[in-house]
C-alpha cells in the first residue's frame, strides 16, 4: 500500500475546514464527547467524511486485486506442499489461494475445498467441514463433490456425528453418479462409500467445546492498579522510581497482569492464519471481498454489518 505522507495531513485539515465552515464545531464536539464506544467514533468519523466528500482515495492507495490466474498459482503451490506433507505450510498457501480468488469464482470453492483436505489432515474436523460447506455452496465442480462429501462424512464421524455422517455418505454416492469415474475407481469408490453408510448407525453425540477464553488474575485483582492482580504493588524509588514488585509470593503461572490492547494490528507474516479483526489463529479464514489482505473468521450479519463495512473500507483499500 503505497500513501503520501502528508495525505492523511491534508484530508484532516480539509475535514476540519468543513466541520468550520458549516459552523457544527460545537455540535459535532458534543456529539464526539458522547460516544462511549470505539466504534461509534469510527462510524461518526466514517460519515464526516462522506458527507465532506473526502472519501475518495483510490487515487492515492495501490492494492493487489483479486485474481483468478494468482490463486491458481498458489492452490498449485499449495498442492505440492501438502503432497510433501507439508501441511502447515500448504494450508498457509491455500489461504493465499483463498484470498486472490474472485468472490463467488471455481478458484475460491477449488481453494476451500483444497484446504479442508489439509485441516483434514490435520485432524481440524470442525474447521474442515467449514471449508467443505462453503465449497459446496460455491461454484465447485459437480463431478467432483463426492470427494468433499466423503470428506465431510469422515469429519462428521471424528466427531462422533453418526447421523449428520451417514447422510453425507448418502450425498456422496449421489453425487458419485455425476462423476467421472469408471470401470474399477468407480467400483472401488462405490464399495467404499457403501461401507462407511454401513458404519455409521446410531444418533449425533453433542461434544461441548470451549473456546480458548482470557485467563483470571491470580488471588484476584488489586484495590489500586487496574488491571493487575493483588499479588503486585505499586512502590517507588530515587534508583527506579514508580515500580511493581511482589506483595506476595508469585508461583509459576500465576497471571498478575490482563489488559486489553487499546488497538492492535497483525504483522504481514500472520495475515494467512490470524483473523484481522479478532487476531484469534485460524485455518479456515474467508476473505474479504475487495481485497486479498484482510482475511477474518467470519462475515458480521447482526448490527455490526454496517461497520464491518466501515471497517474493510480504510483496511483493504
Amino acid at each position: 500500500m503505497e500513501i503520501e505522507g502528508n495525505y492523511f495531513d491534508e484530508k484532516l485539515k480539509q475535514l476540519l475546514n468543513y466541520i468550520k465552515d458549516s459552523n457544527s464545531v460545537e455540535s459535532y464536539s458534543k456529539m464526539l464527547t458522547s460516544l462511549k464506544q470505539d466504534h461509534e467514533k469510527v462510524e461518526m468519523a466514517y460519515c464526516l467524511l462522506l458527507e465532506a466528500g473526502l472519501l475518495d482515495l483510490s487515487e492515492k492507495m495501490k492494492v493487489r486485486s483479486k485474481s483468478s490466474k494468482e490463486s491458481s498459482i498458489f492452490r498449485d503451490k499449495g498442492n505440492k506442499e501438502f503432497q510433501l506433507k507439508q501441511d502447515l505450510l500448504a494450508v498457509q498457501t491455500y489461504s493465499l489461494s483463498v484470498a486472490f480468488a474472485p468472490a463467488n469464482s471455481e478458484e475460491l470453492a477449488l481453494a476451500y475445498a483444497n484446504r479442508s483436505a489439509v485441516t483434514f489432515s490435520l485432524g481440524e474436523y470442525t474447521t474442515c467441514i467449514k471449508d467443505i460447506d462453503r465449497a459446496l455452496a460455491g461454484s465447485y465442480p459437480e463431478y467432483l463433490r463426492y470427494k468433499l462429501y466423503e470428506r465431510k462424512g469422515k469429519s462428521l464421524k471424528f466427531l462422533r456425528m453418526n447421523k449428520s455422517a451417514n447422510d453425507s455418505f448418502q450425498m456422496a454416492q449421489t453425487c458419485l453418479l455425476s462423476s467421472r469415474l469408471d470401470g474399477e475407481k468407480l467400483k472401488s469408490m462405490s464399495l467404499s462409500l457403501s461401507e462407511q453408510v454401513k458404519s455409521c448407525s446410531g444418533t449425533d453425540i453433542t461434544i461441548k467445546t470451549v473456546e480458548n477464553c482470557m485467563p483470571c488474575l491470580s488471588e484476584g485483582k488489586s484495590n489500586t492498579i487496574l488491571s493487575a492482580s493483588s499479588l503486585v504493588e505499586i512502590q517507588f524509588s530515587k534508583e527506579l522510581g514508580r515500580h511493581l514488585v511482589a506483595s506476595a509470593d508469585i508461583e509459576p503461572g500465576d497471571v498478575l497482569v490482563i489488559e486489553e490492547p487499546f488497538a492492535s494490528v497483525l504483522l504481514p507474516a500472520s495475515y494467512n492464519n490470524y483473523c484481522f479483526q479478532c487476531k484469534k489463529r485460524c485455518h479456515a479464514l474467508i476473505p474479504c471481498l475487495n481485497c486479498v489482505e484482510v482475511l477474518r473468521l467470519q462475515r458480521v450479519m447482526d448490527v455490526r454489518a454496517h461497520l464491518w463495512m466501515v471497517c474493510v473500507y480504510w483496511q483493504c483499500i
